[in-house]
Parts: C-alpha cells; structure tokens; sequence
C-alpha cells in the first residue's frame, strides 16, 4: 500500500499539475496518465519496478538477463513511450543492480575513506565524456532519451551506445 500512497498517487499528482500546465499553455485538456509528461516517467517506472521486484527477485540471473532485454527492447516498435515501457526495460537493469547491490550488504564497502573519491573521479570522468562526445555530435539526444526503437538505418550503432549508456549507469551505480 505504501509503494501507491508514496510512488503511484505522487505521480497521479504530477501528472495533474502537468495536464493543467499545458491546457493553461494551449487551451486544451488531456489527461492520459499512460503516457507521462516531462520526466514525470521515472516515477511511472519506479512504481512498475518496485511493484514487480518480488517477482523478479526469483530469478537467479536477473541483472545478466535485464540487460538482454534492455537491449532487445529497442528492435520492437510496438514498445515505445506509452506507459513509459521501453524507457522502464531499458534502465530496469540500473534499478535491479541498485538493489542486488544492497541487497549482498556492501553498505559496510561505503565506509571507506577512498570511496567519495573514487566515486568523484567516476562522476567527473563520465560528464567530462558525455559533455566531449555531445559537443563533438558524437552523440546523440535520442540515445539517452530511450523512448524509440531503434533506426533501421543504425542498428548496431544505436545498440552499442545503448549497452554503452548501460555500462555507464552501472558504473555510477
């Protein structure tokens, strides 16, 4: 009951505040809770991981096995941004290392006096490269946003930065 008072309602409200946003802004009143407005899709997606983690929680490989679905995600065009589903596939692996990591209790790990360091240090390397790579147009908006399939046109490119955003959320996990 917590996971609908404290995730799902809070979002309901968001959503509200967004819906009367935009018909202040255009005239028009649309309220499709499905399809979440502005980064309100987190919280859609949080409440869809916490609500079925007890199930994955069974699986013996669930973080190896989100990851390959992570990745699968993007060839199906009928997940998209309805329902924050492929943005909820995608970063599913990020969510359940999180909480595999807590889970083993290396809590006890971040004690360390080296730790905010090195964690500083992965920080700054990964703006630095996202920030080089954007100015650059190596990289591109639609890789991070995780809302559309793949292009035709770009498969495989648009795979390996999908694995590599993956391999970067881990890291700063």
């Amino acid at each position: 009951m917590s996971l609908v008072r404290n995730v799902l309602f809070v979002y309901l409200c968001f959503e509200m505040l967004a819906t009367a946003h935009k018909w202040l802004l255009s005239g028009r009143l649309s309220f499709d809770p499905g399809t979440p407005s502005f980064a309100l899709w987190f919280l859609l997606s949080l409440f869809i991981w916490r609500a079925i983690l007890p199930m994955l929680s069974t699986i013996r490989w669930v973080v190896p096995l989100s990851v390959g679905v992570a990745l699968v995600a993007g060839l199906a065009p009928s997940i998209g941004p309805a329902g924050s589903m492929s943005r909820t596939l995608v970063y599913l692996p990020v969510f359940l290392l999180g909480w595999k990591l807590r889970q083993h209790g290396l809590r006890h790990l971040l004690d360390r006096r080296w730790v905010p360091w090195a964690s500083a240090g992965v920080l700054a390397v990964w703006i630095v490269t996202i920030t080089t790579l954007f100015l650059d147009d190596g990289l591109k908006k639609r890789w991070f946003s995780m809302m559309r399939p793949y292009v035709r046109s770009d498969v495989l490119g648009d795979l390996e930065a999908r694995a590599l955003i993956l391999v970067g959320g881990g890291m700063l996990v």
